[in-house]
């Protein structure tokens, strides 16, 4: 019933949706009754824990389908989804754990005024809801930005500012769940999330030992049910590379020439570059051959506001904003992986996290791996080398990508979380 309520809710109140209804669920006392576990222990099955209120399978739903709303204005298009229970998606990833050996959990993060709830559900047990209280929004607010800020500003690389926030984001967020995890040997992490926490360099949070990317491959997701998560390995698959090294507006990508012949030699394919760099050539090649990877070495802004401010910037004046992606085909049929080599978007920012953590959504693919800040050329050169050298041999592409950035972090030159944190797999870690 609370469900199909839900569904009749326009999105007037963007982004504070969810909040919203929970905020009455909670007012009005249809939360159940049951007594808030102390910070870091699990309750119960989430599933018996709201047998006298707001089930699992709801709270799901409401998390998913508010959230698709959002996408779905922010796009301005209408998406279609299936709501999956903590079950299925517990089915699932039991199956992609026989076809590819990945072990995962999928991670519904929701903050609510002064607690927050995870809802975690692994590949091997039932779901789990763990419920945080005495920490505030705005101190929650107050900490990712620290952490975000620390983190992708070069100038405190150095300074290992960002360990304080991290270890502290860690604390809250993955450390109730230690426990869980360990027992079900996971090792890839899908993160369901909401505004705000959509555009988090995860892999820099901080257990006082290790990054979580030393432990976990990962992947940002918009929905499980607007996920692709079916698998197909990669191998013996070609690579569509495509980029620019010069550009009207934006600062010069020297070290492009370089990374295209890098992935053409490896991958074999085209390779693409400044005034062949084009939406024809993309879309006739796509066409042609139908490949399952496409790189596109250039800059691409997700901003704030409408959808059409983010663009990917091709040769010259060219570019193809957000709202014309799925305008290029690479959904038909779906492509693999789509890469965009040298992003940036405006941290914290709604609409920006929109349209970086609704990417593949939006494209039409299964997977999308982007920055969320520009790295300098010669750092995105070395992780692409090694990312797509790795991608020959490992079973899936969130593997790959950990590899890639675990190699950069052992680099003197690199090993701050600036260089290597900021590059996201987005969609379907596999």
């Amino acid at each position: 019933m609370l469900a199909n309520w839900f569904r009749q809710w326009r999105l007037g109140l963007y982004g504070g949706l969810f909040v919203v209804t929970l905020g009455l669920i909670l007012g009005l006392g249809l939360w159940p009754a049951i007594s808030t576990p102390p910070i870091g222990t699990a309750s119960s099955p989430a599933s018996q824990d709201y047998r006298r209120g707001l089930s699992a399978v709801d709270f799901v739903a409401l998390k998913e389908n508010g959230w698709r709303e959002e996408y779905a204005s922010y796009f301005q298009r209408n998406i279609q989804g299936k709501t999956y229970t903590p079950q299925y998606i517990q089915r699932t990833l039991a199956r992609i754990q026989r076809q590819n050996g990945s072990r995962a959990a999928v991670l519904h993060l929701f903050t609510h005024e002064n607690e927050f709830a995870l809802l975690v559900s692994t590949w091997a047990s039932p779901p789990i809801l763990i419920t945080q209280p005495a920490v505030t929004q705005a101190e929650m607010n107050r900490v990712m930005n620290t952490f975000r800020r620390n983190v992708s500003d070069p100038r405190t690389q150095f300074t290992k500012a960002y360990l304080s926030s991290g270890q502290t984001l860690y604390d809250w967020w993955i450390k109730p769940l230690e426990a869980q995890l360990a027992k079900d040997q996971v090792d890839t992490l899908l993160f369901c999330v909401g505004p705000g926490l959509r555009s988090l360099p995860w892999a820099a949070l901080f257990d006082g030992k290790k990054f979580l990317i030393e432990r976990f491959n990962m992947s940002l997701i918009p929905g499980f049910d607007l996920t692709d998560v079916r698998y197909k390995s990669l191998k013996n698959s070609q690579v569509l590379a495509m980029g620019a090294s010069e550009f009207l507006n934006f600062s010069p990508l020297p070290n492009v020439p370089a990374e295209l012949k890098t992935i053409q030699d490896l991958w074999g394919g085209p390779a693409l570059i400044n005034q062949d760099f084009t939406v024809q050539n993309l879309r006739q090649e796509r066409q042609r051959r139908g490949y399952p990877i496409v790189h596109l070495a250039t800059h691409a802004m997700f901003q704030p506001g409408k959808v059409n401010n983010s663009f990917i910037q091709l040769w010259q004046e060219n570019s193809v904003r957000l709202n014309q992606l799925p305008s290029l085909n690479l959904g038909r049929p779906p492509a693999e992986l789509l890469v965009l080599s040298a992003c940036q978007t405006a941290l914290g920012d709604e609409q920006a996290e929109l349209g970086f953590a609704g990417l593949a959504l939006q494209a039409g693919v299964k997977s999308a791996l982007g920055s969320l800040w520009q790295v300098s050329d010669q750092a995105t050169f070395e992780l692409m080398k090694a990312f797509y050298a790795d991608l020959k041999n490992a079973p899936y592409k969130a593997l790959a990508l950990r590899h890639a950035q675990q190699k950069l972090q052992q680099n003197p030159e690199f090993q701050a979380p600036y260089y290597w944190a900021g590059f996201t797999m987005i969609g379907s870690p596999w």
